[in-house]
């Protein structure tokens, strides 16, 4: 379940230092999850309702626009997730394509630096980072797909290459509750998988070159 614990930059006035849920409602959430074996995500902006939220049990962030070094300790600690979006705040040429409000535009470059200074700090905390956008993820952004866009962003923020290709295979499914059937190539897996010439743990961006494609075990596309 995905709720709203800040604002965000979608709109004119809009700020993602302002909070918009009270313990008991996040408390609530939380409680019916559970209670369904599920959890809670939550769009989330700034530190003080990060730091709310971790502690009435959310289990994974999105955004964190404006982080500081105690919550992301803080994040660490508990073991959550965190899924910085940084292509939301460096996609203007999407953004412009798609005709988004100039306001909504000017919103995102404004807060471009502190979300990737965010970004880094949970990098260095050792946050388990997921691969999100905030895109459909297959649309295009500066020539790549938005989901390998925002890969390569968070590479260039720090993230090791190998934790990189994770934030997309295993600990994705560790965040999902998948572990057992998801993000490995292993017996008894999905059999769902990509393959490439070039080894994307030398450089992430073999991944824009792909020769190989099976789901579900059968091969859909081969070019090797």
């Amino acid at each position: 379940m995905k709720i709203f614990i800040t604002g965000g930059l979608a709109r004119a006035g809009e700020r993602p230092e302002d909070p918009e849920m009270t313990d008991d409602e996040i408390r609530g959430v939380v409680q019916a999850a559970e209670e369904r074996n599920t959890y809670v995500v939550a769009h989330a902006g700034e530190s003080m309702a990060i730091q709310q939220a971790l502690r009435l049990g959310v289990r994974s962030f999105e955004h964190g626009y404006v982080m500081d070094q105690a919550t992301v300790d803080a994040m660490a600690a508990k073991d959550v997730f965190y899924s910085p979006t940084l292509c939301v705040t460096r996609s203007e040429s999407w953004m412009r394509a798609k005709g988004f409000e100039e306001a909504s535009i000017q919103n995102c470059l404004a807060v471009s630096d502190r979300h990737l200074a965010s970004a880094k700090l949970a990098i260095k905390a050792g946050i388990k980072m997921t691969n999100g956008t905030d895109y459909p993820p297959g649309d295009h952004v500066d020539g790549v797909p938005a989901a390998l866009h925002e890969l390569f962003l968070m590479h260039e923020a720090g993230l090791s290459t190998l934790k990189s290709l994770q934030s997309i295979t295993s600990v994705a499914a560790d965040l999902i509750n998948q572990s057992e059937n998801l993000g490995q190539i292993k017996e008894g897996f999905f059999g769902d998988f990509v393959a490439m010439r070039g080894n994307p743990l030398s450089d992430p961006r073999n991944l824009t070159e792909i020769d190989f494609v099976m789901q579900s075990g059968r091969v859909v596309e081969n070019k090797l």
